[in-house]
């Protein structure tokens, strides 16, 4: 685990690359100006430690056992988690293969001065936690900088937006069913007598009182977002009584999603950091995958960085400049999907359940308004009816790519692409109902094609 070679010895053939060996590097960009890589911290400087879990916190939490079996080790080249007493179970985590970390915090946490730090892995499908343990003991930064995020100053913060009028922006489908089921109690309790109007008006009345006062909760909740873009990594805090402050360096995020909430600009951007997790199933029973996600909501303008922060991850532009657009967009080539494909589906789903039918024109409009783009650096998504997301992934960031076609797309000559990121069991961007699937994937194929091999011969030299 300690000696294993992962997502940083890719960075440094990466560097290699631009250090000035244009024939090997012609796959790639060679003359990007790739951001110098974070120094890695010297065994001898290491902060090195054992820690334990909070007795007390642990017993409140209902994890006495655990508490009296755990220790965590935090080492030179590696940290771990060691469970002894009914049984065994060890977790360790070399620092070259850790891509997030995260800190959390609950009301009990602020009270006796602990947290919990949950490390993401590429090599993992669980978490390794440092469950409950003292922040007096913890050296926090030592242990960023160890596993590959230096920390420094913020060179850029997202600014936050949150009032009613973006929230029912970005809730458009709950505020329409919200104001028919209220309509509807009105209506119903308009036509009934004035004793079981009343008892009704008193039930009613409570609830309306707890979502307004709800509003003020959620307005401090977001207000205390923090999304900060440093030179290596990027820094998120959220959260108002239960706190989550999030870590990931630009190298391991795989994958970006924007959405752009109802007739405003202001919307959410989702961060995926290679790795993921799979909860725990019965037996039999497979596990649900989560994504290693960071997600930052009702950001004020989230148009600009549609460009830009996927040029901050190729480190073409600096964290300052991220929300502003600048240059010439770059060429791409656009490809659209067969709509047949999608009202097929929906009308042979609808022989079931009929009502289905009646979403014919909502779904038919969204497929004609997806688009997939090519370009020479990333492949975008760009999707939505009344939300538009887009949604893309670095050539340098996919692992494989697989085509196909189903028994529609046989008999309409359309097909689907499908693209996969280091430590992904399930597809990353899923490009579907493509007419010319072919031509996709080949445009794909050469650009992730030379961008592999241009990293062979890196790493050969």
């Amino acid at each position: 685990v300690e000696a294993a070679r992962g997502l940083r010895g890719r960075q440094a053939a990466e560097d290699a690359l631009s250090a000035g060996d244009a024939e090997a590097g012609a796959g790639l960009d060679a003359s990007r100006p790739l951001r110098p890589p974070a120094a890695p911290v010297p065994a001898a400087e290491a902060w090195t430690a054992e820690l334990r879990m909070h007795v007390l916190r642990a017993v409140l939490g209902g994890e006495l056992l655990r508490a009296v079996g755990t220790t965590y080790a935090v080492g030179p080249a590696s940290v771990a988690s060691r469970y002894i007493l009914i049984g065994r179970d060890q977790l360790e985590f070399a620092y070259d293969k850790i891509t997030g970390v995260q800190v959390h915090t609950g009301p009990l946490d602020e009270l006796l001065r602990t947290c919990t730090v949950r490390i993401w892995s590429i090599g993992s499908s669980r978490p390794l936690d440092l469950a409950h343990i003292d922040r007096r003991s913890l050296n926090l930064r030592a242990l960023l900088r160890q596993a590959g995020i230096p920390g420094g100053p913020a060179r850029c913060t997202l600014r936050t937006r949150f009032g009613l009028g973006i929230w029912l922006r970005a809730h458009v489908g709950s505020a329409a069913l919200a104001v028919a089921l209220t309509s509807a109690a009105i209506a119903a309790l308009a036509r009934s007598p004035l004793p079981h109007y009343a008892g009704s008006a008193a039930l009613i009345a409570p609830m309306a009182i707890a979502a307004l006062a709800c509003v003020p909760l959620l307005a401090a909740r977001h207000r205390r977002q923090r999304t900060s873009f440093h030179d290596h990594h990027i820094e998120h805090r959220a959260g108002l009584l239960w706190r989550r402050h999030s870590y990931a360096r630009y190298d391991d995020i795989k994958k970006i999603s924007i959405r752009r909430y109802a007739g405003s600009a202001a919307g959410s951007l989702r961060i995926f950091v290679a790795g993921e997790i799979v909860t725990q199933a019965g037996r039999g029973r497979a596990g649900v995958v989560r994504p290693n996600c960071i997600t930052a909501h009702y950001i004020e303008d989230v148009r600009p960085l549609q460009r830009t922060l996927d040029q901050l991850l190729l480190g073409r532009c600096e964290p300052a400049a991220i929300t502003a657009a600048r240059g010439a967009a770059p060429e791409e080539a656009v490809y659209r999907i067969a709509v047949v494909n999608t009202a097929v589906r929906l009308a042979l789903a609808g022989l079931l359940f009929p009502p289905l039918w009646l979403w014919l024109p909502y779904v038919v409009l969204v497929a004609r308004r997806r688009r997939y783009r090519v370009a020479p650096d990333r492949v975008v998504l760009e999707e939505g009816g009344i939300y538009r997301s887009h949604t893309s992934v670095l050539f340098d960031r996919i692992d494989s790519l697989e085509r196909k076609q189903g028994g529609l797309g046989r008999f309409f000559g359309n097909g689907t692409v499908t693209l996969f990121t280091a430590g992904s069991s399930r597809p990353d961007l899923t490009l579907s109902d493509a007419p010319e699937f072919r031509a996709l994937y080949q445009a794909i194929r050469t650009h992730y094609g030379g961008a592999e091999a241009a990293l062979s011969g890196a790493s050969g030299r």
